[in-house]
């Protein structure tokens, strides 16, 4: 399961976050205000992910 998540969901992450960050560059004048709206919409989507989370019983030890 954790492979899973490393190689699909969070390496397909990353390739979406790196060519739009790259694509900011193209796009003369705005670099700054594309990188910092990019920025922003990545905190709100981690926030809404971790939000639902609870870490109580992730950080809970497992019973022995």
């Amino acid at each position: 399961m954790a492979w899973r998540f490393a190689l699909v969901e969070a390496g397909l992450a990353q390739l979406v976050y790196l060519v739009l960050f790259s694509y900011s560059f193209f796009l003369e004048g705005y670099t700054g205000l594309v990188v910092t709206i990019g920025s922003i919409l990545t905190l709100f989507v981690v926030m809404q992910m971790t939000g639902r989370i609870r870490w109580a019983e992730k950080f809970a030890g497992k019973p022995s």
